[in-house]
């Protein structure tokens, strides 16, 4: 027999930001924000079908094939399609062969596209000075489509830089593909493990982009998208605010493998028999994932963890693992964690000349979780108690942040607050 699912779906989504007097009145230095409300409807048609071809014959005990679609209506973007077609096999009973490809979607939410703005300031460098247009044939015709003459002397100073939502933005298109295996051998009972490989290519990401590379990509390769957020006085022709609005403008490509192995026995013999125990590890190694943000810009950001590098997302180290261990005896459950963030460099791009160490060390970081479950009444409550970051591991030097708010290391990957205690009870009805 096959499976068919199918169905309906409808949501709405709104925004609704209140801002103080102060940002109104525009008197903070940066994020001075502004009121926003809006939203969009989305209504979903979509099927699902499981179609088996084989089972129970050599070298297929079992051969499938699986599909999706999805037709999705929003109020924002129009219609959009999703996709996916996979294929599992198994020859034997402890190995399952499995590959996947799908066409993805992501529509822009409500804030990327309401968003009414964020007031901050800066000073650019205009690319239509004399000198630039001098040297670049490129950014001579692109500044000359805008009215700018050759000879120009491009007025430097402070102007606005907004960030704003935009109600014109397209959903992002990715191509998802995937390979993998799931192995549970029959002479370790208990034991299984799996290894899969994807590859992800993103069209049209959305983004902000800091003002500076607005201006580039614009003259640089008469992105029509970048040049539409630029404003310019009519009579000078100097650059008088840049709305930084979001905009599809991101690339994406990223591939890795993600590998799992679990465990699980009951112990009859040694000083923990009597007990459960349950091992699990959990494991990415990412070897290429490459963003460009501006059309003519590429960044490797697998594999560093500078904080300030504009990409559309952080960079991360190419190895990351998590292993738990679980032991439940009785009603008590002592529950260690290892987090492990692999060596990393700290900007792909750095040579010898831009930095004297650019390697990141390796981070191992050890939590406890010990808890004692009791049954009363037809309830369930579990008392727990436990300490993150049992070694107080400091962070790595990763330095970011600009001169007047900087920060140590990368906080979004790092462990900056160090040894934390924790207690708590969990009541099941």
């Amino acid at each position: 027999p096959f499976s068919i699912a199918a169905g309906m779906e409808r949501r709405k989504e709104t925004v609704a930001q209140q801002i103080d007097t102060g940002s109104q009145a525009s008197l903070l230095t940066f994020s001075n924000g502004r009121p926003a409300n809006g939203g969009f409807d989305v209504t979903d048609f979509y099927a699902e079908v499981a179609l088996p071809l084989l089972k129970d014959l050599p070298l297929a005990r079992t051969l499938g094939l699986n599909a999706a679609y999805r037709h999705s209506d929003y109020s924002s973007v129009g219609g959009v399609d999703t996709w996916k077609a996979g294929l599992t096999w198994q020859p034997f009973d402890s190995l399952l062969l499995r590959a996947s490809l799908s066409s993805d979607v992501r529509a822009p939410n409500a804030a990327e596209i309401f968003s009414p703005g964020i007031a901050t300031t800066f000073v650019p460098q205009d690319p239509c000075r004399t000198a630039s247009q001098a040297a670049n044939p490129t950014i001579r015709a692109n500044c000359a489509a805008q009215g700018i003459p050759a000879v120009f002397d491009a007025t430097l100073g402070s102007i606005l830089a907004i960030q704003i939502g935009n109600p014109d933005l397209d959903a992002e298109e990715a191509e998802t593909r995937s390979i993998g295996l799931v192995f549970k051998p029959g002479f370790v009972s208990g034991l299984e493990a799996s290894l899969d490989w994807f590859q992800i290519d993103l069209e049209g990401a959305i983004g902000v982009l800091p003002g500076q590379t607005l201006l580039e990509s614009c003259y640089r390769t008469g992105s029509a998208s970048a040049c539409g957020t630029i404003s310019r006085d009519p009579v000078t022709r100097a650059i008088s605010q840049i709305d930084r609005k979001f905009i599809n403008i991101g690339k994406v490509e990223l591939s890795g493998v993600d590998f799992q192995m679990g465990y699980r026995t009951d112990l009859t013999s040694g000083w923990l028999a009597g007990g459960n125990l349950g091992v699990r590890l959990l494991g990415s190694y990412l070897y290429d994932k490459k963003e460009s943000v501006d059309g003519f810009t590429t960044f490797q950001i697998a594999g560093q963890v500078d904080p300030t590098v504009q990409a559309l997302s952080p960079g991360v180290p190419k190895l990351k693992l998590n292993i738990a261990v679980d032991y439940e005896i009785g009603n008590v459950g002592v529950r260690p964690r290892v987090r492990y963030l692999g060596s990393a460099k700290f900007n792909n791009a750095y040579g010898v000349e831009d930095i004297n160490d650019n390697s990141v060390k390796a981070v191992t970081y050890v939590d406890l979780t010990v808890d004692y479950k009791l049954e009363s009444g037809g309830r369930t409550y579990t008392a727990y108690a436990g300490v993150n970051n049992l070694g107080d591991v400091d962070p790595p030097p990763a330095p970011g942040g600009v001169p007047f708010a900087p920060v140590h290391s990368n906080y979004s990957l790092y462990d900056v607050i160090g040894r934390a205690f924790f207690a708590g009870m969990r009541v099941k009805f």
